[in-house]
């Protein structure tokens, strides 16, 4: 028998290394779109420059200071945390984040507060400020910075622009996040595929299939459809699954009807039974039946209730 046809027989399509690469490709692919989204992103200083900086722009900030001046409260639980942030040109904003994520931003700038160079980037999208907000902020403002009430609210264009960032809800960030979910499928999938790998390694059921690959490149072999005979083994194989026994092994053989006119072959060893093909009539399996006798000439053939005795009082003596 050739290569090929060896390989038609005796190798399973893995579903898992076809999902692991089309996972793998998924991720590049967002992570890089990402990539090229985030390119495009201006900071919010120079939106402010350009006279851009209006809502629905997505922008980011790189955040040297940070001070908080109001909080959110939602109906789950959870909070926004608004702060005045200072940029690396010295320039002041409205930042709107989530608690966790604000308190994270607020504890990495402390950690480097010795490093004047040092900031975090965050990107979002900017939003029209209200009357709520502008005056938390002016007040925030005055609070840190001891303006003791020299700055009021009709002074508020002179220190805020008339926008705040939400942090999170750029279109980036949702690409990258997609990204970054694949990737950790796309590990778990890899890990799934090792441990696939070494398991296949290791079992008696890939060591056979090995073995007949070779009886089949070298000694004569007896074939009906999908059910191969070779020296040594019985092998069938239906679409991706493959049954296979050492011929050796088996203690029973008998024809089965699968409908009307077709028959199948049923195998069974001391721990289980396998069909073994669908056939068009009773002589082929017959003829199967016959081959497999050339190599173990012990065993029980035919379906009885006798036989089926004698199979169960083998199998204890086993």
């Amino acid at each position: 028998m050739d290569q090929k046809e060896i390989n038609k027989l005796t190798k399973k399509k893995s579903g898992l290394v076809i999902a692991t690469i089309i996972t793998i490709v998924l991720a590049i692919v967002f992570i890089a779109v990402s990539i090229g989204v985030n390119g495009n992103i201006k900071s919010y200083y120079q939106l402010e420059l350009d006279g851009q900086a209006v809502s629905g722009e997505e922008a980011y900030i790189n955040v040297v200071d940070m001070y908080p001046f109001a909080e959110e409260e939602f109906e789950d639980g959870s909070y926004d945390d608004y702060y005045i942030v200072f940029d690396d040109n010295d320039s002041a904003y409205l930042l709107c984040v989530d608690r966790e994520i604000g308190d994270q931003l607020y504890h990495d700038l402390y950690q480097h507060i010795d490093e004047p160079s040092y900031y975090l980037v965050v990107y979002g999208t900017l939003y029209d400020t209200d009357s709520e907000i502008e005056q938390l902020a002016i007040d925030g403002a005055d609070y840190y910075f001891d303006w003791q009430g020299s700055v009021t609210i009709d002074d508020y264009d002179d220190v805020f622009l008339r926008t705040y960032l939400v942090e999170g809800e750029s279109s980036d960030t949702i690409i990258l996040g997609i990204g970054i979910m694949l990737v950790l499928s796309s590990i778990v999938l890899l890990i799934a595929l090792i441990v696939s790998a070494i398991v296949k390694a290791v079992s008696k059921k890939n060591k056979d299939i090995k073995e007949i690959r070779k009886e089949l490149s070298s000694y004569p072999y007896y074939r009906q459809d999908n059910t191969v005979i070779s020296e040594n083994y019985i092998l069938y194989r239906n679409k991706n699954k493959i049954s296979i026994y050492k011929l050796a092994d088996l203690l029973w053989v008998y024809s089965a009807p699968y409908d009307a006119v077709k028959y199948s072959l049923i195998c069974c060893d001391r721990a289980s039974s396998k069909s073994f093909g669908v056939f068009d009539n009773k002589e082929i399996v017959d003829g199967l039946i016959d081959e497999i006798l050339t190599h173990n000439s012990s065993l029980i053939v035919g379906y009885s209730k006798e036989n089926r005795e004698e199979y169960q009082n083998k199998k204890k003596l086993l």
